[in-house]
């Protein structure tokens, strides 16, 4: 059996991935779609395969959602991706991981470091506070200068300055599926907005990146924990550069907008499936 696990508000999937679903029952496997509270982990074998997609919900179940996927790495099914690497990404101090193998990353700083983000970034006017724990921007805020200057920080925030760019030009998503480059597409706030999410009224299209920025993706991928089966690397420009907003390999949105990218994601989800 092939679960593929959303949440409770999206009961058929995100766009287009119901083809996916079509294509691996097309394909002799047996499929079903459920919502992640529901799955019992007890009664999987080695002949099932657990897919994490749409589980868009875990950020408001910290807890719930360790212990869940703690109990898929005890399993004997195939679970994508493997629960450890996104145990390890559900922490976004995983960010000063890449910041100390000198990587390009937005300057991430933690709450004992407020002298130094302001000493370093002395042009930055606004600060970012970013959970350590979240989703799709929840939680994130922003302070002025004299705001982040007086306020009492806290220890389970990561803190970033601003990124004007974002704003101005938008922020790159690169997918890749299996190790290799998918697709990238280039997401932009709505005006007098930061935030790309659709959910704050952000809009997406595809778009062409330079072969550099594949490669700088796949850098990250290669230093994960665990090789992602699907993931998705965020990039932004900062002093005219491309670096690492954000790094997604539990329940990414991937974008799957037209038929030329969902047949090859769902040749590659087959592929692995009956490896």
């Amino acid at each position: 059996m092939v679960y593929y696990l959303t949440y409770p508000k999206l009961p058929k999937l995100p766009p287009n991935e119901h083809k996916i679903v079509d294509f691996l029952s097309q394909n002799q496997l047996q499929v079903r779609i459920l919502d992640w509270h529901q799955l019992d982990c007890s009664s999987l074998t080695s002949e099932d395969v657990v897919l994490l997609r749409s589980t868009w919900d875990y950020d408001f179940f910290p807890d719930e959602f360790r212990a869940f996927l703690k109990q898929l790495n005890q399993s004997q099914a195939i679970v994508l991706n493997n629960p450890e690497l996104m145990l390890w990404n559900m922490d976004k101090r995983y960010m000063f991981t890449f910041q100390e193998l000198r990587l390009p990353v937005i300057p991430t700083f933690s709450q004992l470091e407020k002298q130094k983000l302001l000493r370093n970034h002395t042009n930055t006017e606004s600060i970012i506070a970013k959970p350590v724990f979240s989703a799709g921007a929840r939680g994130l805020k922003r302070f002025t200068r004299d705001e982040f200057l007086s306020a009492e920080l806290e220890p389970n925030y990561i803190y970033q300055p601003f990124v004007p760019s974002i704003p101005e030009v938008g922020e790159w998503s690169l997918l890749y599926v299996n190790g290799t480059y998918s697709h990238a597409v280039l997401k932009k706030a709505k005006a007098g907005d930061f935030r790309v999410q659709s959910d704050y009224g952000g809009t997406f299209s595809l778009v062409d990146v330079d072969k550099e920025w594949i490669e700088l993706g796949s850098r990250f991928l290669d230093l994960c924990p665990h090789k992602p089966f699907f993931a998705r690397v965020d990039l932004v420009l900062w002093e005219n550069k491309p670096v690492l907003i954000e790094l997604e390999v539990i329940e990414p949105e991937l974008f799957f907008m037209n038929d030329t990218i969902v047949s090859k994601w769902a040749n590659e989800i087959l592929k692995h499936i009956k490896h």
